[in-house]
């Protein structure tokens, strides 16, 4: 929405289209009487890139906050695994609800070798979206090479990194003899 209009219309047209579109997406969860929490989630983010665009006056800055958002995921994602307590590890005891914080699966050599690993390949997902998205950014490559690298980088990059996880997560549960629900 936001790259068409900016091309027929202008920068303004296209935060109104893009900020109108966000709304009505939250009004489409709230009538559901469906979960609006990702909806204002989307709608927030989406208000911070249309704020610094309009404060820029350039579209390409729209894509600024995504940018620093993954560069910021990545920098924790590798810290945890420095500070040997990896996120992927600490989402992992969250969603079991085996382990109370502090858990114990950070002194098994296993599943911290696993966890620090799993990190890491998220660290790679988001630094590769920092990479290509900045390169682009930087170097004012057409708004829509921008917006085809963010789509592209988005949901199905996300979605795959989420099932090798998931994959990679259930190896050690069989090799120890435990199934994974």
């Amino acid at each position: 929405m936001f790259v068409v209009l900016n091309a027929v219309a202008g920068l303004g047209p296209a935060l109104i289209g893009a900020v109108g579109t966000g709304v009505a997406l939250v009004g489409v969860r709230l009538v559901r009487r469906q979960t609006a929490q990702q909806a204002f989630s989307g709608f927030f983010a989406l208000a911070v890139a249309a704020i610094v665009a309009a404060r820029t006056g350039e579209a390409r800055t729209f894509f600024l906050p995504g940018i620093a958002v993954s560069a910021a995921c990545c920098l924790a994602a590798i810290a945890s695994v420095l500070l040997r307590r990896p996120l992927v590890g600490i989402l992992a005891a969250e969603f079991d609800g085996s382990a109370e914080w502090p858990s114990q699966w950070h002194r098994d050599p296993v599943w911290l070798r696993v966890y620090s690993l799993a990190t890491l390949g998220w660290a790679l997902v988001f630094g590769l979206r920092v990479a290509v998205q900045g390169a682009l950014y930087l170097s004012d490559a057409r708004l829509g090479w921008l917006a085809a690298a963010r789509l592209a980088m988005g949901y199905p990059g996300t979605i795959v990194a989420v099932m090798l996880t998931v994959l990679y997560l259930r190896r050690p549960r069989r090799s120890e003899g435990v199934v994974a629900e």
